[in-house]
């Protein structure tokens, strides 16, 4: 599990966006850690990748996260 320092480290973006995609419902935190600090999982490293790769495409945030709900869906529909 990453803290969110430790995940923005690894995206290459600032803990303030990362905070702002999960304010937007792009990124969930997995869990909290006991001194409650953000914890994710490396899957979120990806998640992050796709959201600024859609974002260099031109997608809106909301179409991102539009995106990501069908992706959800598809993957649990299957």
């Amino acid at each position: 599990m990453f803290t969110i320092g430790k995940l923005a480290g690894l995206a290459t973006i600032s803990t303030e966006a990362l905070r702002y995609y999960e304010q937007e419902g792009l990124i969930v935190p997995d869990a909290k850690s006991d001194a409650g600090y953000r914890l994710y999982r490396p899957e979120s490293l990806q998640r992050v990748g796709f959201i600024r790769q859609a974002q260099q495409c031109g997608f809106t945030l909301a179409e991102i996260r539009e995106l990501l709900a069908f992706a959800n869906r598809h993957v649990v529909a299957h």
